[in-house]
């Protein structure tokens, strides 16, 4: 990578900590890991709760259990997502905004590993709140070829 140094002159090296690259990079990363995820999610999940109440709804003073149970994932899949990222994206921007840390610590492997398992906490999450996503799932394991030893 490519910094600019003190007198203003474009180096080949790695961005500093604290400097004007890596506080763009870590502000960028934590821009697009977690802070615009988390507001499309809320945005998109608050219109679709918005929608089933007011259009499908109307007659019902009460809440019927399937929008409360997609209200309920929706949630449950957002707070996962922001437990996941959390620790990485804070601290990437402690390593990229105060000091270079040694990322071999078991800490910061387990923030790398938590934000990786993010991947793999929603077909689990829908497996333990839909019925019918449980269903297919057992279709398609029927369906799959099996290996014949």
């Amino acid at each position: 990578m490519y910094q600019i140094s003190e007198k203003g002159i474009c180096t080949k090296g790695l961005l500093k900590a604290g400097g004007i690259g890596g506080c763009v990079i870590a502000l960028l990363s934590a821009m697009t890991t977690l802070i615009i995820p988390v507001f499309v999610m809320s945005y998109v999940y608050g219109s679709i709760i918005w929608t089933l109440r007011s259009n499908h709804f109307k007659l019902s003073k009460e809440i019927p259990k399937c929008v409360r149970d997609i209200f309920t994932t929706m949630i449950i899949v957002s707070v996962a997502y922001v437990i996941c990222w959390t620790p990485n994206t804070i601290l990437y921007l402690y390593h990229r905004l105060i000091t270079r840390l040694d990322w071999t610590y078991p800490f910061h492997r387990f923030a790398l590993i938590l934000a990786a398992s993010n991947v793999c906490v929603n077909p689990l999450i829908y497996i333990l709140k839909f019925k019918n996503f449980q269903r297919g799932l057992k279709e398609l394991v029927k369906k799959s070829p099996r290996l014949h030893t």
